[in-house]
Formats: structure tokens, C-alpha cells, sequence
């Protein structure tokens, strides 16, 4: 049989570990909520930062006229309407292949 103070050592020993063991729980704990925290907020960001971006390219896009019409249903400036599909110069000869 151990003695008293065998068991009182154990019992401490016990105690400590018990104590050790949850101190590291909470240090997880705390850790994996702070990346829940961090990742939320940087998924927040993110889709502002690209949201803030599309709203100004369609600001920019609509101050030149080019979507204007086409959120109105409109029809476009006369001057867009005349696209340039082709890379050829005036007045020059056709090409006959490259």
C-alpha cells in the first residue's frame, strides 16, 4: 500500500496535469476561433474589394457611353456604332495570304 504521502504527491501530480491539459485546450480553442475571426473578415474584405472594383469599371464603362444604352435599352452614340472589325489599311492592296 502506498502512504500518505505517496498519495498526496499523486494526487498533486494529478491535479497538474489535469491543469496542464486544460490550458492547452483552451490555447486550441482560442487559436481556431481566431482564424474563424480572421477568415471571416478577410472573405469580407475580399468580396468588397471586388465588389467596390466591378462598380467602378461599370461607372467608368457607363461614363463612356459604352453600357449606358445597353442598361437602357437604348440605342448607341452613332459614333460607336461603327466598329472597326478589321486591321486593314486604307488604299493598300489585299494581301494574298501571310
Amino acid at each position: 500500500m502506498s502512504t500518505p504521502e505517496e498519495r498526496d504527491v499523486e494526487r498533486r501530480r494529478s491535479a497538474e496535469r489535469a491543469l496542464r491539459r486544460e490550458t492547452t485546450v483552451r490555447r486550441a480553442k482560442d487559436i481556431v476561433w481566431a482564424a474563424v475571426i480572421a477568415s471571416g473578415i478577410t472573405i469580407v474584405v475580399v468580396l468588397s474589394l471586388g465588389w467596390l472594383t466591378t462598380q467602378a469599371v461599370v461607372e467608368r464603362m457607363e461614363a463612356r457611353s459604352l453600357l449606358a444604352a445597353s442598361w437602357r435599352g437604348g440605342e448607341r452614340p452613332a459614333e460607336q456604332k461603327a466598329v472597326r472589325t478589321s486591321f486593314r489599311v486604307p488604299g493598300a492592296a489585299p494581301s494574298g495570304g501571310w
